[in-house]
């Protein structure tokens, strides 16, 4: 879904702060990630379609923080998030938040979930 070959466009609006424009037809959402100095993902925002924290439906602030990484093999990925409605780049408070910790870098590691 990120690869320009199947529809997303990316353009850097500065040294840290990247965006992609999803294909997601009939739609074309940005993904806004902030990027640390090694290119490492640091936070997510993207605006999604819901009713959390309003009565009517709408678009809603809808990211997450990269808090740690781990090795699995040779690629270093997200190994702890915070992901939630109202947070991200977009949004100074947060509601319905989520970590994701995965304990072990194994194929066979299953992520542990906690609600906040």
């Amino acid at each position: 879904m990120l690869l320009p070959e199947r529809g997303a466009r990316w353009r850097a609006e500065s040294e840290n702060f990247i965006v992609a424009s999803i294909a997601v037809p009939p739609e074309q959402p940005e993904l806004e990630l902030r990027i640390d100095e090694g290119g490492a993902v640091r936070t997510v925002s993207l605006l999604r379609w819901g009713n959390v924290g309003q009565q009517d439906f709408g678009y809603i602030p809808f990211g997450g923080d990269v808090e740690a990484e781990r090795r699995f093999g040779d690629p270093l990925l997200p190994s702890r998030l915070t992901v939630g409605w109202c947070s991200g780049l977009r949004a100074s408070r947060r509601s319905s938040r989520r970590s994701c910790s995965v304990p072990n870098p194994s194929v066979d590691a299953r992520p542990v979930i906690n609600v906040e």
